[in-house]
């Protein structure tokens, strides 16, 4: 209560009726505040230290992206049924039957922006309840630390070691080591770092589970903005289709119908390239986004000396 941003009554009522002697930062905590309906999103701007604020947002700029892709991909979809619908009107001669019909193209498209923010939303809570835990003090303040560097000692001084290969590339892009930064996190990435192999090595198995449980959340925002692409694939394939076949009804000769196929499979590999990039960029920035966090829990648990 003693803050710029006071809870409303209405959540006091619930924290002091679910929590009356003060909410212990545990799982089962953490899932009975959210079926109460504690506002965790609130609590996580305006009451947490910004320096740990910046980091979960950091962490969870990938999540954002997919949400709003998906957001978009959707607006989009629900834009040319809405379109086709239009178009039928003439053929409606029942104008209650045609609202209807709105209404639930209308309708169906709202609950699919409802999962998608709910996904990310979970995954926000998540990753917060997660560095709070890893971080926060008793007295609500965050552990003080620096951003760990990442020694070629600590590559080889354990088993398993890394391989020569890694440490070539270490050597050659790190020789004064590894920062623990969004930076140099996205060059690991782009040189093909085996980013995963440490984390499994310097992380216990309570911690690797929660990196795996966000792998899983983000992942499933994954797959539905996969699942929106390969839909927009094949409209445009489709229509791509509908193009040469409206070409191929005005040639005049074999050539020319030779040249229009040819034209037309270009065209059809150029939207195949233009998605297999795209998805492509998708599992670049879980992988990033799974391997901050994880790096994170590292700097978190001093598992760096």
């Amino acid at each position: 209560m003693d803050s710029e941003y006071p809870a409303c009554s209405q959540q006091m009522e619930i924290f002091d009726r679910v929590f009356p002697d003060g909410m212990e930062l545990t799982y089962d905590n953490f899932e009975l505040a959210k079926n109460e309906g504690l506002m965790l999103g609130w609590f996580i701007p305006h009451k947490m230290p910004y320096k740990l604020y910046d980091m979960i947002i950091k962490i969870m700029e990938t999540s954002m992206l997919f949400m709003k892709e998906a957001t978009y991909l959707i607006f989009d979809a629900e834009a040319i049924e809405m379109e086709k619908l239009k178009k039928s009107l003439s053929d409606e001669n029942d104008v209650e039957k045609y609202n209807a019909k709105c209404d639930l193209v209308i309708e169906k498209y709202k609950i699919k922006r409802a999962k998608i923010r709910e996904a990310y939303f979970d995954t926000m809570y998540y990753v917060s309840f997660e560095m709070l835990v890893a971080y926060g003090n008793d007295d609500g303040s965050i552990k003080e630390f620096e951003e760990r560097i990442i020694a070629r000692s600590d590559l080889v001084t354990n088993k398993p070691y890394a391989c020569a290969k890694q440490l070539e590339k270490f050597e050659k892009y790190f020789p004064n080591g590894f920062i623990i930064n969004e930076d140099n996190l996205k060059l690991a990435n782009k040189l093909d770092f085996d980013i995963e192999w440490f984390i499994s090595w310097k992380l216990e198995p309570k911690q690797i589970s929660a990196i795996y449980q966000y792998y899983h959340m983000l992942l499933d925002q994954e797959d539905l903005l996969k699942d929106l692409y390969n839909r927009n694939r094949i409209f445009e394939r489709t229509e791509q289709d509908e193009i040469f076949n409206a070409s191929v009804r005005l040639t005049t000769s074999s050539d020319e119908k030779e040249l229009r196929y040819n034209e037309h499979m270009d065209a059809l590999d150029k939207i195949d390239e233009k998605y297999e990039a795209m998805l492509q960029e998708l599992v670049n920035n879980r992988l990033n986004a799974q391997n901050l966090f994880a790096l994170r829990m590292i700097n978190a648990y001093g598992l760096l000396k």
